[in-house]
């Protein structure tokens, strides 16, 4: 069973604020649901496609009910593909799409990490240097190595699990904070771990962002263009910032009233705040463009590719993890919680099989679906 993977983002928020009011009932139906079925250039290996897409369609309208938003599923098994949209895409009642954009949150990580390890491939960036090496100026993990960045072995507190960096981003919704300003809420120990462990810590990828425009010379969209998105034509995926939005982002309901209560409400002060660490746009499709390329060996060496892939100990890649999709395969893959959002990219490269979930609704766990549909592989 797909083990789900909830941010500290996600968590902290629920813990602080829950008592202030949660929403997950929808007062109209989810309505209809767009379904699309492609068939790839190779024979399956089975005839199954047909009850897969029954299974995973019933699955998909089961799970959203009656509840506010909706999901896109995206699938592939034995070289079959399979995308289906059900419920809201806003209070006007616009269906979602199968190409509907989302806030991704976390698995904006996986897109860091792939981007810092072609620097590695360009012999721009060593794994093993600290980070003060490219960023002599930085005030927060300095003594920290790449490696230890991207593994989450840093020792590095997460700026979300301080109070009152939350006290600040609802007090006012519209602000829009700077790396600097995110990273002024961790306060780092004189004298780093020497072996620290794994503890997820968003901080981490903050400090990757800062060092890619620091190496690069260029804002993370251009570096992300130039790396990714434009080699690979998957032109709905962008980081939002300031200067980079879109009218076509799914609206998000979330379980916190305070914050997404009206999903149409200004978004600014998260948006901002998650930045390197989960602030990417994408859709189910560009995301398993992405995944399929990243395995293919399109965007990274061998050498880099087995270093991300390489598990240690939290079943931890480098900007990647390790789960059980269902009971015959292991695959890697990174879930992403953001107010209003939930998401999971999984992907099998033994076979190429993949699964994408994403929702514009908190309650609704991309995991939880994920694994639903798993159980009938």
């Amino acid at each position: 069973m797909l083990v789900p993977l909830r941010s500290a983002f996600y968590i902290f928020v629920c813990l602080t604020l829950v008592s202030a009011g949660c929403s997950s009932s929808k007062t109209s139906g989810a309505g209809s649901t767009q379904a699309t079925a492609q068939a790839s250039d190779q024979s399956p290996d089975s005839d199954d496609s047909p009850a897969l897409e029954a299974s995973a369609q019933e699955a998909l309208e089961s799970f959203i009910s009656t509840r506010n938003g909706g999901a896109v599923v995206r699938l592939r098994r034995d070289n079959e593909s399979f995308a289906a949209a059900t419920g809201d895409a806003n209070n006007n009642g616009d269906k979602l799409t199968v190409d509907q954009q989302f806030y991704v949150g976390s698995i904006s990580k996986t897109f860091i990490a792939t981007t810092v390890l072609q620097l590695v491939d360009e012999g721009t960036i060593d794994l093993d240097e600290q980070l003060e090496a490219y960023l002599p100026d930085t005030k927060i993990g300095g003594s920290a190595t790449i490696r230890q960045l991207l593994s989450h072995e840093s020792g590095i507190e997460s700026y979300t699990d301080v109070p009152t960096f939350f006290t600040d981003a609802l007090k006012d919704r519209q602000k829009r904070f700077t790396q600097d300003e995110i990273l002024s809420y961790v306060e780092e120990s004189a004298e780093a771990p020497t072996d620290p462990g794994f503890a997820y810590s968003n901080t981490n990828y903050i400090l990757l962002g800062q060092l890619l425009e620091e190496v690069e010379g260029a804002d993370i969209n251009t570096i992300l263009a130039k790396k990714i998105t434009q080699p690979l034509v998957t032109s709905q995926t962008f980081f939002a910032t300031a200067d980079t939005t879109s009218a076509d982002i799914a609206a998000g309901w979330s379980l916190l009233g305070p914050l997404r209560g009206d999903p149409n409400a200004e978004y600014a002060s998260v948006e901002s705040s998650a930045w390197t660490a989960g602030a990417l746009v994408s859709t189910t499709q560009d995301l398993a463009t992405f995944a399929e390329a990243l395995f293919d060996g399109r965007l990274l060496s061998p050498e880099q590719l087995d270093e991300m892939t390489t598990t240690g100990k939290g079943d931890n890649g480098l900007g990647i993890f390790i789960i059980d999709l269902s009971p015959t395969q292991q695959v890697f893959s990174h879930s992403g919680a953001i107010p209003g959002y939930s998401s999971t990219m999984a992907y099998n490269p033994d076979n190429g099989d993949y699964i994408i979930v994403i929702t514009n609704n908190d309650f609704l766990i991309a995991d939880e679906l994920a694994s639903t549909i798993a159980e009938q592989w």
